[in-house]
């Protein structure tokens, strides 16, 4: 028996916001919360936010690691950009390899986070190459799309997204 909840906005507000805070709600669980349309809960909790263009996304991040002369060699974008189903709700995805010898300490790694969502104005989740938790790793490999790879001349990588 499935049960039919009358949820009004005002009163779940609050807890959605919390939720999606503290990442224990999914896009998709949101999608599943019955009496709410998702572009109701997107307006609840991000008050008007618009979805984000990939495309922009992408070359805001090739721009940012072509400037910032870091030691990466590659970023591949995952997650629900990269199956091209995102919404206003989506967080942005990205798997990151660094040059063999370089030292990349945790300060380093979280101000290139830091300048991520920055400058993407949304929260940004980034995960070094092979530091998925297993139970990640098999979706990461199956979605991830290549969208930076550092050349010899300093040229992106072209054509590696749709």
């Amino acid at each position: 028996m499935k049960m039919t909840l009358d949820i009004k906005a005002e009163k779940v507000k609050p807890f959605l916001k919390m939720l999606k805070r503290l990442d224990f709600l999914s896009d998709s669980g949101i999608q599943e919360i019955e009496g709410i349309e998702l572009s109701e809960v997107e307006k609840i909790v991000f008050d008007g936010a618009q979805v984000k263009k990939k495309e922009e996304i992408i070359n805001s991040i090739e721009d940012y690691f072509e400037k910032a002369g870091l030691p990466v060699e590659k970023v591949w974008l995952f997650g629900s950009y990269a199956r091209n189903e995102q919404t206003a709700l989506s967080d942005i995805d990205l798997m990151i390899r660094f040059q063999p010898d370089s030292k990349i300490d945790l300060w380093d790694f979280a101000g290139i986070l830091q300048d991520l969502e920055d400058i993407l104005g949304c929260q940004v989740d980034l995960v070094r190459e092979g530091g998925a938790k297993s139970f990640a790793s098999a979706n990461i490999e199956k979605d991830k799309v290549l969208i930076y790879e550092k050349k010899a001349t300093g040229q992106r990588a072209a054509g590696t997204y749709s």
